[in-house]
């Protein structure tokens, strides 16, 4: 008995199956990444953005200068966004190719011919039978569908991202042009303005909140990053959620319960950062549990804010322990975020990483560093 045309329908079956696989999966991914107003983390986006992601880390791992790492990593979510829009173009022209292949268009060029000639609505190709017209107009269809939701998702992402740049560039006015605590803390007492945190910190709370959504459902928008390299927005977050948890813990001052809010809101958002990026941290975790920050560091913190003045709690040791006590919610995201983008460093990095315990401290917010 000859099983060769078994064979061969077997074969041409598995190869339309494929296809037809290949482009669900194609379209799935489509969806989720730009029309799902959600965070949906598809394999294929995220193999994409990991891939180009990795090999940029091998890159800067060799650089020392930040300024260089900035360039070089401002050009990743660009390409990013190019590349996973050519990878599903190319992935849907495999897809079909596969279809036309196993419906009988041979050789395997002239599917491929066929699929490239119905994706780019070129017309150039035809398949000579009715019975194809359904399939070349769902790939036209298809590829002019992707085209349309890129050329709609570009102008969402541009909006996001202006709109999370807009308050970060307006710390830079309250906490220096390299954004720390201690100069938003220092400047608010030399204005006489602590009583203006409270304001402040209703606005970062609805910020938080805007990002928390925006940058896990336009996954692009997370890699953007500010016009000035001495910026970036998680650099910004960390900067107020430690004022907020410096202002609840050390300042000599009525608590605002605002700050607390600020704070849940900044850890709510990087918790919903980390489950979209599948990065591990506590979720429960205790008060005295190890922060990135040591106690040194925190010293030399209140040794600055003492010599300009202002007003601390007598408690220094209490105060520690209330300050890790906040920090701990966000700190492992923070840290990992922080390495992820290459942010530029903060002042627990530069100024206060000085000292005996320095080696204690592994924590790097350079990738690779």
């Amino acid at each position: 008995m000859d099983i060769s045309p078994l064979l061969n329908w077997l074969i041409a079956a598995a190869s339309v199956i494929f296809g037809v696989w290949l482009v669900g999966q194609t379209l799935i991914a489509a969806v989720s990444t730009y029309i799902v107003p959600r965070g949906i983390n598809h394999w294929l986006i995220r193999f994409i953005y990991y891939r180009l992601r990795k090999l940029l880390g091998l890159y800067i791992r060799n650089l020392n200068d930040y300024q260089r790492k900035d360039m070089v990593m401002a050009f990743f979510a660009p390409i990013a966004l190019v590349m996973a829009a050519l990878a599903l173009l190319a992935l849907l022209l495999v897809g079909y190719t596969f279809i036309y292949w196993g419906l009988g268009i041979r050789p395997l060029y002239a599917a491929f011919h066929l699929s490239g000639s119905s994706l780019l609505t070129l017309g150039f190709d035809d398949a000579k039978s009715w019975l194809f017209s359904p399939i070349i107009f769902s790939e036209a269809m298809l590829g002019t569908f992707f085209t349309a939701i890129l050329i709609g998702y570009i102008p969402t992402i541009y909006s996001a991202f202006s709109k999370r740049e807009a308050l970060v560039n307006l710390l830079e006015v309250r906490a220096g042009s390299r954004i720390s605590p201690l100069e938003m803390i220092l400047r608010a007492h030399r204005l006489n303005r602590f009583e203006h945190f409270g304001e402040l910190w209703e606005r970062w709370e609805m910020w938080f909140s805007e990002v928390e959504e925006s940058h896990t459902s336009l996954v692009a928008v997370a890699f953007f990053r500010s016009q000035k390299p001495n910026l970036s927005w998680i650099t910004a977050g960390g900067c107020v959620l430690d004022t907020a948890a410096l202002e609840l813990s050390l300042l000599d001052k009525p608590n605002d319960v605002r700050a607390a809010l600020t704070i849940r809101a900044g850890t709510v958002c990087l918790r919903s950062m980390g489950d979209f990026f599948r990065i591990p941290y506590n979720a429960d975790p205790k008060p005295n549990d190890p922060i990135s920050i040591q106690r040194y560091q925190f010293d030399l913190l209140c040794e600055e804010l003492r010599k300009e003045g202002v007003p601390l709690k007598a408690d220094l040791e209490q105060a520690w322990k209330d300050f890790a006590g906040w920090r701990v919610n966000y700190d492992t995201l923070l840290v990992t975020l922080s390495q992820m983008f290459v942010v530029p460093p903060s002042i627990w990095e530069n100024e206060f990483r000085k000292g005996p315990v320095q080696a204690q401290n592994s924590t790097s917010l350079f990738y690779g560093k």
